[in-house]
């Protein structure tokens, strides 16, 4: 079952397009009509979808803005990196958008949030793969044919070498950087010792703790209001019973003077008890504020103390730190650590520095190693890959034609040399690394028996760069993420029985992913799951009502005029049947479980996309 990304897509005001609905099906979908009828323009608006360069020369004349809106099923990884960007995922699927105004403006989304041209470039890469004469041939570029190489070779022969080079690489580059930043300081070593000693004293002296100026600053606020209520409490205290004025020494000569008069009067007793009650409710209260002044357990001189840290803190920030900082406290701690290490490795001279040089030369070693071991398995791969390509070339019209992967030492990168080597010429050579080893891969074309060698976008015309992609294509079959592949053009200058082979190599193809195929050619068309016809009206417009999906009889009118121009024909039709009989004969001698299921609707006829 192959792969499908591309559900439908629709446009509008690009080009002769007016207004259309395109809904390919799974497997291969071929569009076919008369030249300039508006075919390739479904593989321009698709290529807007990639992020494709576009200016107003593309708006349909009298139009204020093209528009491309296309509908896609993805996988849970692209789901994921349109979720980050901030898109929305629908049952699996996400609409990508583009608008191309008069003016010449651009605007794009993913998932219905507006984005970056280069991002929703990145989101198409995954999901469409475009070839053609007038496509941006990544082919071309030393990256992208490594990246074949690699991807041929899979995981066992290329995968694994290609890792453990990595790693060795990645160590190698952490330990030159860190050499690099000692060699510049050994310069100024002495100074940087002294800088380095009076700040690890200071800081050990102070020792200060994450966000510890924060902290203090919230206790001393705490302290500060503890204090307040303190004071209140004692001044409560002491105008209430501890004052020689005090409230309860008052009263005390209330009651006396109460308690001396005669109990003849009739009111002394009821304004004795009053004013004893009073007392009472007066020691009651005094001994509720002593209890709450003792449940303030700060010890007298903590706000004092705090300060003095608090300025301890801020000083040894301000003198090593950064003070916008959130937390510079944690800040000057990593210094500190990484000013230890570096105080060691000062303190030890050259010698540090050599034990590290020695570090870096086995390092050196390892990696050279690991490059050489790449190497030599992408050289094997390529042999594997010149022979299948150069297989499927034959069957593309190309029968003198191979494919050479030349394999050199890239011209930039990182120099290594290892002096355990033999001093021979080749021995003593530095080797240059990257990332990805030491080679740089690119594509030879052998346009012919006896030629020279070329690289393809010299020895190569556009419909054979196309239909060289269509072969590595086929080779890689099943190895791609890549869901959709377009080819415009593959088969300029084929005909007869090549061009049959064409078609069939693109049926191969789709069975492991989602094809799309503009073509002039019956052989080709023949061999789609899903035909497609575009067609000019009277209006010189082409519309939804012009993008007519054929099926039966529709299929072989369309395909004898594709041969004879003719489509009323009869023996023209004939032929296309026939044609059309020879491919369903063939696609069940390839797929016998697998024939392609045809709609029940509108049978022996057509329908409108």
């Amino acid at each position: 079952m192959s792969k499908r990304a591309l559900i439908e897509v629709d446009i509008s005001a690009l080009g002769v397009i007016e207004k259309a609905h395109f809904a390919p099906g799974p497997g291969l979908t071929v569009i076919t009509g008369e030249t300039g009828a508006g075919k390739t323009m479904v593989l321009s608006a698709l290529s807007l979808l990639m992020g494709s360069r576009a200016d107003s020369t593309v708006v349909r004349a009298g139009s204020e803005r093209a528009n491309v809106v296309g509908r896609f099923a993805i996988s849970d990884e692209v789901a994921r990196e349109v979720n980050e960007r901030g898109g929305d995922v629908e049952s699996s699927e996400v609409l990508l958008t583009r608008t191309v105004t008069s003016d010449g403006k651009s605007r794009a989304s993913i998932g219905g949030i507006s984005t970056t041209v280069s991002a929703l470039s990145e989101i198409g890469s995954e999901l469409l793969s475009i070839h053609g004469q007038s496509a941006h041939f990544t082919l071309l570029k030393p990256q992208r044919a490594r990246e074949i190489l690699d991807q041929f070779g899979g995981k066992e022969e290329i995968a694994m070498p290609l890792r453990q080079y990595q790693e060795a690489f990645a160590r190698y580059r952490e330990i030159s950087d860190s050499i690099k930043e000692l060699e510049e300081l050994q310069s100024t070593r002495e100074r940087e010792l002294e800088r380095i000693t009076i700040f690890l004293e200071e800081f050990d002296r102070v020792q200060p703790t994450a966000r510890e100026s924060a902290h203090l600053r919230e206790k001393i606020l705490s302290l500060e209001n503890v204090d307040a209520t303190r004071a209140a409490l004692g001044n409560s205290l002491a105008a209430l019973v501890e004052n020689e004025s005090s409230v309860s020494t008052q009263l005390g000569v209330v009651k006396r003077a109460l308690e001396s008069l005669s109990r003849s009067e009739v009111d002394s007793h009821s304004t004795t008890a009053l004013a004893r009650e009073i007392s009472i409710l007066v020691n009651e209260l005094a001994t509720q504020l002593r209890k709450e002044l003792e449940e303030l357990d700060v010890e007298p001189g903590a706000l004092e103390s705090m300060h003095e840290r608090r300025a301890l803190v801020q000083n040894l920030i301000k003198r090593f730190g950064d003070g916008k900082l959130d937390d510079p406290e944690s800040a000057l701690i990593d210094a500190a650590k990484q000013d230890k290490t570096l105080f060691m490795q000062l303190s030890s001279g050259d010698q540090g520095i050599a034990q590290m040089r020695e570090e870096r030369e086995r390092l050196s070693g390892q990696v050279m190693v690991a490059s050489g071991a790449l190497t030599a398995a992408r050289r094997m791969v390529a042999k594997k890959l010149e022979a299948a390509i150069s297989d499927e070339l034959t069957h593309l019209a190309m029968p003198g034609a191979a494919i050479v992967v030349s394999i050199v030492q890239i011209s930039e990168g990182v120099a290594l040399t290892n002096s355990s080597q033999s001093a021979s010429a080749d021995g003593a050579r530095a080797l240059l690394c990257s990332t990805f080893g030491s080679d740089e891969v690119s594509f030879l074309l052998i346009a012919h028996a006896g030629a020279t060698a070329l690289p393809i976008n010299k020895g190569a015309s556009g419909g054979e760069l196309s239909r060289i992609m269509l072969a590595i294509e086929v080779v890689l079959a099943g190895k791609s993420a890549i869901p959709t592949y377009i080819f415009d053009e593959v088969d300029v200058g084929v005909g007869g029985k090549a061009a049959v082979e064409v078609g069939r190599r693109l049926a191969l193809l789709a069975q492991h992913a989602q094809v799309l195929v503009v073509t002039h050619l019956p052989q080709v068309a023949a061999w789609a799951d899903t035909h497609f016809m575009i067609r000019k009206n009277s209006l010189e417009t082409v519309t939804s009502s012009d993008l007519v999906h054929l099926e039966g009889a529709a299929r072989a009118h369309e395909l004898a005029r594709m041969m004879a121009g003719r489509e009323e024909s009869t023996l023209a039709q004939e032929h296309a049947q026939e044609l059309l009989d020879f491919v369903a004969l063939e696609r069940g001698r390839q797929r016998p479980a697998k024939s392609p299921a045809k709609s029940t609707n509108n049978s022996g006829g057509s329908k409108r996309a």
